[in-house]
């Protein structure tokens, strides 16, 4: 199937046809550089996960969660661009629909998403966060001795809530990984925050989430496995206020 675009240049998207049904204009990325360069009135809008944005985006976008996409989160009026990874990525069209359901005309969808846009060589923009590099691990006894000092150090249990009951470091939070996004927000500004789990690859990715929104955190060596092994205390029940 072959479409033309409003930049005049013929595109073959046959993976694509569907989403053409529902009314969807498909943007190249040379078409979105030249309206950013000729400072055209859209709003660009990356409709990935917030990680995802810190990490790496469009220059001059603004990040809404396909999730969290509406009316009511959007300027008033104008041109809507979205986009999200890659050609194979459904967020950006599933997305405009929901804009368009609602009542948005000028909705447009950015053909290739972040990655045709980095073929392109156009510019991107990464947070300071985005370099930003968890601490090293911190080994149990380290930990132990730490937590008997008055420093301001903030332990956070980011395994399943039903896990924590069961047992967790004494005073710990408990925030499962997949809640660490929408927790940064109320986590405030500890000078260190030690994150664990029974599996090292899922404290790892909670202290790089950490990480990248500029919070001083690291990792449990070992995790809870290697807090057990050394006989420190844990203590078992919900968390105080949930």
């Amino acid at each position: 199937m072959n479409m033309r675009t409003a930049a005049g240049l013929l595109v073959t998207f046959p993976a694509l046809a569907a989403a053409t049904a529902f009314g969807q204009e498909l943007v190249l990325a040379e078409r979105l550089r030249k309206l950013q360069v000729e400072k055209g009135s859209f709003t660009l809008v990356d409709v990935r996960d917030p990680g995802e944005f810190k990490r790496q985006h469009i220059e001059g976008a603004i990040s809404i969660p396909k999730n969290k996409i509406g009316v009511d989160v959007l300027p008033k009026g104008g041109r809507i661009i979205l986009y999200c990874g890659d050609a194979r990525c459904p967020l950006s069209h599933s997305a405009a629909k929901t804009l368009m359901a609602s009542g948005v005309e000028n909705v447009g969808v950015l053909y290739g998403g972040l990655a045709q846009w980095e073929k392109g060589g156009f510019p991107v923009t990464p947070t300071s966060a985005a370099n930003s590099k968890p601490l090293g691990d911190i080994a149990a006894g380290e930990l132990q001795a730490r937590l008997q000092k008055p420093e301001t150090i903030v332990l956070v249990d980011v395994r399943p809530i039903q896990d924590y009951a069961a047992g967790h470091l004494p005073g710990a939070l408990s925030i499962p990984l997949e809640d660490i996004a929408e927790a940064i927000k109320t986590l405030g500004r500890p000078a260190e925050i030690v994150v664990y789990d029974r599996l090292p690859q899922r404290s790892k990715a909670a202290a790089r989430q950490l990480a990248e929104a500029e919070l001083m955190a690291r990792a449990l060596s070992g995790g809870i496995g290697a807090w057990a092994m050394k006989s420190f205390p844990l203590e078992a029940g919900s968390q105080k206020g949930a």
